[in-house]
């Protein structure tokens, strides 16, 4: 609805929220009042009265953050009848007291029966599968001997009587050339000349012959 679908010149968009929920998640339906010429101000107006008529619970109402005040004479009391001055093309928000109710649809739950249906449509999962799935390959490799040998890491196998005989000969890894051991010379190196030994003392158990003396007789 809009301000030229009504007999009245000016209409005023209002939308009830709650004051334990002044900043809603769900938007409230918008109502319209009128809004009114104050002859002696010269200013738009809305009356109280009209907003209580649409929402009996009102409070205040709100443009955003700020509480929209009751206009005042000279003695800075309320005139009668109350009014506010009306903001136009803006929508204000009445705070009510009483319960707030959604216009949306309440959410269905879902009964057991149908979660239970619902659930039957995808495949069980079983823990224990991926226990069974990597000890598979072992168990089959196991039961056919005939593949390989025995088993080795990195899922690598040794190659079996039937790659032989397709003509792959074994590959052939080349040795370095052992180096032969050096055994230690002989003799001693000769840079050094060799010194020659001492002589033997010589030991003989004959006394040496005295010397002889002269005796001069008298």
């Amino acid at each position: 609805m809009s301000q030229d679908d009504s007999p009245h010149s000016l209409l005023q968009a209002v939308r009830p929220v709650h004051k334990n929920n002044l900043t809603p998640t769900i938007s409230a339906a918008i109502a319209y009042v009128v809004i009114h010429n104050d002859p002696s101000s010269g200013k738009n107006i809305i009356l109280w009265d009209d907003v209580q008529q649409a929402f009996k619970d009102a409070l205040h109402v709100r443009h955003g953050a700020i509480i929209i005040p009751f206009l005042k004479g000279a003695d800075f009391k309320n005139l009668d009848p109350p009014r506010f001055a009306a903001i136009s093309g803006a929508t204000l928000d009445v705070v009510v007291d009483g319960q707030f109710t959604s216009t949306d649809p309440p959410l269905r739950q879902s009964s057991f029966e149908e979660i239970l249906n619902q659930a039957s449509q995808y495949p069980k999962y079983d823990p224990l599968d991926s226990m069974r799935s990597a000890n598979s390959p072992r168990d089959a490799r196991s039961s056919s001997g005939n593949n390989y040998s025995y088993e080795i890491p990195n899922d690598r196998t040794m190659p079996n009587s039937a790659f032989w005989d397709q003509g792959h000969a074994p590959i052939q890894h080349a040795r370095a050339p052992s180096r032969p051991a050096q055994t230690p010379p002989s003799r001693p190196p000769t840079s050094r000349p060799i010194p020659p030994r001492p002589p033997a003392l010589r030991t003989s158990s004959t006394p040496k012959p005295r010397a002889r003396m002269d005796v001069k007789e008298a």
